[in-house]
């Protein structure tokens, strides 16, 4: 008897510390220059729909590390995964997010995108998680009487899957997957970069 792990959904994870440190002043810079309450969030400033912050990472010289990663690391992805975009032109935009004590970011995917992901560059202790979906509606419709207390490998029915980042964390997946972070119960910033791939 064996057990067949069904419908994968490939999530891409490295650390790079190295180019988290080359690049902190320059998320820092976005966040002061650029960022605003999210969703009139005071514990969550972010860069979203300010299209001065699009404008400036156009040109912007410090993301040519950034850009050149990530876009070597989709094209890896792709190529694991058997999709072939191997001549197509990609394109990347980026939002860099400061949350504090109580910033949350409700669950939600990035339409339009081909792939999505995070890159983590100040990751205090006990700042929140990313939370993943599972992409598929049974939990909607069945109430599993989970037996809590095991090890979180065990649940392999449950209908998430909750990711600690921490300092240099990159972590790619396809955009349709649905994923959100809790309530920061942190007084201390964690500061990302979220990006999206897209033709």
């Amino acid at each position: 008897m064996e057990y067949l792990n069904l419908f994968p959904t490939p999530l891409r994870t490295s650390v790079e510390l190295d180019l988290r440190n080359e690049l902190l002043p320059t998320v820092e810079h976005y966040i002061n220059t650029h960022g605003v309450p999210y969703r009139g969030q005071s514990g969550y400033i972010s860069t979203f729909n300010v299209a001065t912050a699009l404008l400036e990472q156009d040109n912007d010289l410090r993301l040519n590390p950034l850009t050149d990663y990530i876009t070597a690391a989709t094209r890896k992805y792709f190529e694991d995964v058997s999709l072939d975009y191997s001549t197509a032109e990609l394109k990347l935009y980026y939002l860099f997010n400061k949350m504090t004590f109580g910033g949350e970011h409700p669950v939600h995917a990035h339409p339009g995108s081909l792939l999505s992901g995070v890159f983590y560059i100040k990751v205090p202790q006990g700042a929140p998680p990313i939370v993943f979906r599972d992409p598929r509606s049974y939990y909607n419709h069945t109430q599993y009487p989970v037996r809590f207390g095991n090890p979180r490998d065990m649940y392999k029915i449950f209908p998430e899957y909750v990711l600690h980042p921490v300092d240099g964390l990159m972590l790619m997946w396809p955009s349709w997957l649905e994923h959100q972070v809790p309530p920061s119960k942190c007084a201390e910033e964690r500061i990302a970069i979220s990006f999206n791939v897209l033709l």
